[in-house]
């Protein structure tokens, strides 16, 4: 690049400096990068004057990426914005061209970042089970399967980009073998042990390239290194929470798998592994309560404008 200080803006500089602001913001390069927003700037010709308003459109595509990033607009101290009404060549001082390539650089560096502040949830999905399971001849696990479905591969590949996710949350209210319980064999432990688990995983989170949840530590659940570029035609566990004691053979987890470029399939599993044949708790006691498994989808929704997929019930607990 041939930017000089006090020179003029060569229309090779100019346009360099917006690839990397559309490689960001626009179609990106690959399938990890962009996040498919339509530029308000354009390239310029050869021997074309590079105006005032040309400068401050791609100031908006750059502070608009910064915004998505940062949770605020670019500050001035880092980038000046020309005025619209100077309309002849930009003769640029230190706050001036450069400026332009080191912040298109900055939102190339930080394009995996996100504000929370600029992202949205959407309820996506519930299933709620009330009648028991588990015990004698109960099924031992229930599952709740859905899928999310998006308007393209590329618009899948943008929500995932801008720092999309699909998030989990499972909880068990209201079953009678609770902490306190005299009344069931062993007292106030099955239920209580599905709660505890389901409370301390708290949201599981499927991103661009992992699963993670917010639970802390240990007790938040077993994670993985498997996101949407990762995913095959074929189930993959993506996370898995296991009980304590005498029932760390139950457990909560998440398959996921895609069978073509605009769709994934979610499968969660309630599996409860005992059967009573533990010689101190020899009863193979039931899950009562009401279960519930959400599922919500998070998206930028600020500076950027991400369309939310569509989502389908396919097996309900």
């Amino acid at each position: 690049m041939a930017i000089e200080l006090n020179g003029l803006i060569e229309a090779t500089d100019y346009n360099t400096i917006r690839s990397t602001v559309n490689t960001v913001l626009g179609t990106g390069d690959g399938d990890q990068i962009g996040y498919g927003q339509t530029l308000v700037s354009s390239e310029v010709n050869q021997g074309e004057i590079v105006t005032a308003q040309k400068l401050l459109e791609l100031f908006t595509d750059i502070n608009t990426a910064y915004t998505h990033q940062n949770g605020v607009s670019l500050p001035l101290s880092l980038l000046e914005s020309p005025s619209v009404g100077d309309t002849a060549r930009y003769n640029l001082g230190t706050e001036g061209i450069l400026d332009f390539q080191t912040a298109a650089n900055q939102i190339l560096s930080n394009q995996g970042d996100f504000a929370d502040t600029q992202m949205s949830v959407v309820n996506a999905g519930q299933s709620i089970r009330n009648t028991t399971w588990g015990g004698g001849s109960q099924p031992q696990s229930i599952v709740h399967q859905f899928t999310i479905t998006f308007a393209s591969a590329s618009a899948r590949r943008y929500y995932f980009n801008s720092g999309g996710e699909i998030r989990f949350n499972a909880n068990l209210s209201g079953g009678t073998s609770v902490s306190g319980d005299t009344t069931t064999t062993p007292p106030g432990t099955k239920d209580e042990i599905w709660q505890t688990m389901l409370n301390n995983m708290g949201t599981v989170r499927f991103r661009k390239s992992n699963t993670e949840s917010t639970g802390i530590g240990a007790a938040g659940g077993t994670g993985s290194d498997i996101g949407n570029y990762d995913l095959t035609t074929d189930d993959q566990t993506i996370f898995t929470k296991t009980g304590s004691g005498v029932y760390s053979d139950s457990s909560y987890y998440i398959e996921a798998r895609s069978p073509d470029a605009e769709t994934i399939q979610f499968t969660i599993t309630f599996n409860d592994g005992d059967i009573g044949t533990n010689p101190t708790y020899p009863a193979d006691e039931s899950v009562t309560g009401t279960v519930q498994s959400t599922v919500s989808t998070f998206r930028a929704t600020g500076a950027l404008t991400i369309p939310n997929p569509s989502y389908t019930l396919n097996f309900a607990l």
